[in-house]
């Protein structure tokens, strides 16, 4: 927190602090919630990220950040850019996974509806002729 120079200070970090407390209490609780609420038949959190081995090695960089894994983040100020950019790749990286699947997800969903639609394979066409008169 930083050194208290008044009574006023000391009541506004006071309740900075009540805040941060009452806000890591609610978000504590929502976590809780939300692990009541999947059922015990689903996976668990290293399962889920083996199936995204990219999302898997960001956030196994931001670990390593924390851990201080290479030895060279001594101030705050490095280890804070270090983790800003793995966050920033991590979000990068998830809404690329996610686009990836809405994208497989919407194309299959429209096979199924549309059976009929031509999927990939040979093209019938040669093409179209050749308009350049010079050419002849």
């Amino acid at each position: 927190m930083g050194v208290i120079k008044s009574e006023m200070g000391a009541i506004k970090e006071d309740r900075m602090y009540d805040r941060q407390q009452f806000y890591w209490k609610e978000v504590i609780k929502r976590d809780m919630n939300m692990k009541t609420k999947t059922t015990s038949s689903s996976k668990s959190i290293e399962e889920r990220l083996n199936d995204y081995p990219e999302l898997k090695a960001k956030i196994e960089g931001l670990l390593s950040v924390v851990e201080n894994a290479e030895g060279d983040l001594i101030k705050a100020d490095a280890a804070e850019e270090r983790v800003i950019e793995e966050i920033r790749q991590l979000g990068q990286t998830a809404l690329q996974t996610w686009a990836t699947r809405q994208e497989i997800k919407q194309s299959e969903a429209y096979i199924a509806a549309n059976p009929s639609s031509h999927r990939g394979g040979k093209k019938n066409s040669i093409g179209a002729a050749d308009m350049d008169a010079s050419k002849y």
